[in-house]
């Protein structure tokens, strides 16, 4: 038994064995080092911060971001 846990994070499936888009997605993604990971995320979201950019007519101002991400249910 113990065998088998310590074996079952190491096995991949093979490209036959892919049944979703999100399974292939899943493999392509541990494949990925966090430093790619970290540049994707910022090349997909630079465009966020563009719209800052942009002056607010006078007498307003922006909201904060929050800190934390809120979950909603």
């Amino acid at each position: 038994m113990h065998d088998m846990l310590t074996i079952s994070g190491s096995v991949k499936k093979s490209d036959s064995e892919l049944k979703t888009v999100g399974d292939l997605a899943n493999r392509n993604r541990d494949k990925l080092s966090s430093d790619e990971k970290e540049y994707l995320h910022n090349k997909h979201n630079k465009y966020k911060d563009k719209d800052l950019e942009k002056q607010l007519p006078k007498g307003m101002s922006r909201m904060q971001k929050p800190n934390k991400k809120i979950k909603w249910r």
